[in-house]
């Protein structure tokens, strides 16, 4: 084999890497494609001049037919810790649980991350840990995804070996 042969397959070698690369970056979803936020790193909106002030206004919550807030308006500045008081009954919980469900009824700009614990749960038998863990649904996906990519598909089970 002469020596342009060589570099000839060397180089349709590099051309075929490059081009399974290109692919690949080509395939890859985007952090919006598949509905995750990004929070961190260079892309945050944090760091792309996204105000991590809140405010909302015409605020509408209602607890059944009873109305809770009615055009109100919410002011959070970073940097700063808020309670909530109030008699039982007048919507502090409530408001708390229309931010986490992010239903519409309290608009909070998206790149915010909003965790809600209720005062009282229904427990199961589930661990603490495991709640946890389950909660985070990024980590869910990508194991899931990992679990599909990653590791061969077996048809059958495996063979148990007696000795």
């Amino acid at each position: 084999m002469g020596r342009t042969e060589e570099e000839k397959k060397k180089q349709a070698k590099k051309a075929a890497a490059k081009k399974k690369e290109e692919k690949g970056k080509n395939d890859r979803m985007s952090a919006e494609t598949i509905g995750f936020q990004i929070r961190t790193g260079p892309d945050a909106p944090s760091k792309t001049g996204a105000s991590m002030d809140i405010e909302v206004s015409e605020i509408v919550v209602f607890a059944g037919k009873q109305e809770l807030l009615f055009n109100a308006t919410l002011r959070l500045a970073q940097g700063h810790k808020y309670g909530l008081i109030g008699r039982n009954g007048v919507g502090k919980s409530t408001l708390l649980r229309a931010m986490a469900e992010r239903d519409g009824r309290v608009p909070i700009p998206q790149h915010f991350m909003i965790m809600h614990v209720e005062q009282e749960i229904k427990g199961d038998d589930t661990p603490v840990l495991e709640s946890v863990l389950q909660a985070d649904k990024e980590r869910e996906w990508l194991l899931k995804v990992e679990q599909e990519s990653c590791w061969p598909r077996r048809t059958t089970a495996p063979a148990m070996s007696r000795r």
